[in-house]
């Protein structure tokens, strides 16, 4: 095991996250501490950082090193973005840190500011080719990334702290300042000669403002999963919240349900600057990207480990059975059974296809809420697979597999909670995999089975399960059989088990 904390020094706020890595090179946050010191304040009209802002990011810095200390942590990476990129200053807070606190800061230049903000968001969604934009509290990346790497990219000279430098935000916003604002961020993106070029992708979203943007979106539409990773909207949301937002007083904003109270004061320009980007590019889509510079930085460290994702999903799932501590040979198992029970009963089961991250998800997380409570175990199951971080699967398919296997034991109505994304027929749907799941698992544990032992047979009235082991006990059939009244229920069919001789 090895700590490593990362801090960021941002133009707007800075954030000491430390992070915990196995001996496998995977990773979870143990502590995440933020400070809003603005630090980046007038350094567009005087090209100094302000004094009195040196010395807060000074302490707030020795305070992290604390952090860092009482959490024992092996190795720190500290790093500074625009506003200590463009201050002529800058070393008065550089100097003093690195002699005073023994900590070394690197000073990101804006394309190294837009790599990181990519390698972040590109080993934790499942992603292609999309446009990325990162903004922070006095620069904004945009990166056109083609097969997860950088085709075309610009570092723009304006924030979330500029921009509300440059028209009044703060309060509700005057039409005149409304169109000041978008006639100089329009000027900005008029500048970069590719950004119209893009076409049909994704608009990739990184940074606190757009994290605060899907949070606020979120609660109005009463999404009801409180997941932001992968989180999507469409254009038209952008707007309806830029509208909702730009006619509250500051104190109003203070109240909106999502918006963090220290964004409040400069959330109106920063959120104008992403729907111009939209209307500029003709761009439709906007996915939230929970994941950024921060832990680009830990994968460019764990890519010197030897560590590469090539494919996020499955990177992810290992990296989550492994902190819940579950075996991915049982897993595995457990997915070639299910996998075989849903190809050979499909002309039973009428489901013509499933995403295969579906199934995987439920075979191998569906005995996580073993690690709260054997009894139950199913419904913390169902909590801990929705909460388990687990990226490159949408959040639709992460639910589905949630319940899944949360209906293992018995079916339950959890997923009438779920109704603004399940339907129905996905309701059905799952049901009869809970109880495929159910088999599968009993097959895994009890029978010590695998995929190649079994046939499967269906008939007019009973579907039969052939198992190659002629030693098989009658107490082992029994457990099967135990479901075979939820069975019927989601098949109409009956449920046998025969032994034969291994070949």
């Amino acid at each position: 095991m090895k700590k490593i904390g990362i801090i960021d020094i941002g133009s707007n706020s800075m954030r000491l996250v430390i992070f915990r890595v196995t001996p496998a090179k995977n990773f979870c946050v143990i502590e995440d501490v933020k400070e809003s010191v603005r630090l980046g304040e007038g350094v567009n009209s005087t090209g100094k950082l302000k004094l009195k802002k040196i010395d807060l990011a000074y302490h707030t810095l020795k305070i992290f090193k604390g952090i860092c200390a009482q959490n024992e942590t092996d190795e720190i990476i500290a790093f500074a973005t625009a506003a200590v990129r463009n201050a002529t200053n800058s070393h008065l807070l550089i100097d003093k840190v690195e002699k005073e606190l023994q900590m070394e800061v690197k000073i990101f230049t804006g394309e190294e500011e837009s790599y990181y903000s990519l390698l972040g968001a590109t080993n934790s969604l499942d992603i292609d080719e999309g446009l990325l934009v990162d903004m922070g509290g006095a620069s904004t990346e945009l990166v056109w990334f083609k097969k997860r790497r950088v085709h075309k990219w610009v570092s723009l000279n304006f924030g979330s702290v500029t921009l509300a430098q440059l028209a009044n935000v703060k309060e509700r916003i005057s039409d005149y300042a409304e169109k000041k604002l978008k006639s100089y961020i329009i000027g900005e993106y008029e500048k970069v000669s590719w950004l119209k070029e893009v076409g049909d992708i994704p608009l990739v979203g990184v940074g606190g403002t757009i994290r605060n943007m899907a949070k606020v979106h979120s609660i109005m539409c009463e999404y009801p999963l409180n997941i932001l990773h992968d989180y999507s909207l469409k254009d038209e949301d952008v707007n309806v919240v830029f509208d909702y937002v730009k006619k509250k007083s500051y104190l109003h904003k203070l109240e909106i349900n999502g918006l963090s109270k220290s964004r409040a004061d400069i959330f109106t320009g920063a959120l104008c600057a992403v729907v111009e980007l939209l209307n500029f590019t003709g761009v439709e889509m906007v996915i939230i990207s929970g994941v950024g510079i921060r832990e680009g930085v830990l994968y460019q460290k764990l890519n010197e480990y030897g560590k590469h994702v090539e494919n996020v999903f499955e990177d992810s799932l290992s990296d989550v059975m492994e902190h819940f501590d579950l075996s991915e040979e049982s897993g595995e198992r457990v997915y070639k059974i299910f996998m075989k029970i849903f190809e050979n009963m499909k002309p039973l089961h009428g489901i013509a296809e499933i995403e295969d991250k579906v199934i995987r998800t439920a075979s191998y997380l569906g005995r996580a809420g073993v690690n709260i409570n054997y009894y139950d175990n199913p419904l913390h199951s169902f909590y801990m697979i929705i909460n388990s971080g687990l990226k490159g699967i949408k959040h639709r398919k992460l639910l589905m597999a949630a319940l899944i296997v949360s209906q293992q034991d018995k079916f339950n109505d959890i997923a009438k909670d779920y109704g603004t994304i399940l339907g129905k027929k996905d309701i059905r749907v799952m049901e009869k995999l809970s109880v495929m799941l159910r088999i599968s698992k009993i097959f895994n544990r009890v029978f010590l089975l695998d995929s190649d032992r079994l046939s499967i047979e269906v008939g007019e009235e009973s579907v039969t399960f052939h198992v190659e082991n002629e030693d098989l006990l009658d107490v082992q059939i029994s457990r099967v059989l135990m479901s075979g009244k939820r069975f019927r229920e989601a098949f109409g069919r009956q449920l046998i088990v025969t032994k034969k001789k291994f070949h």
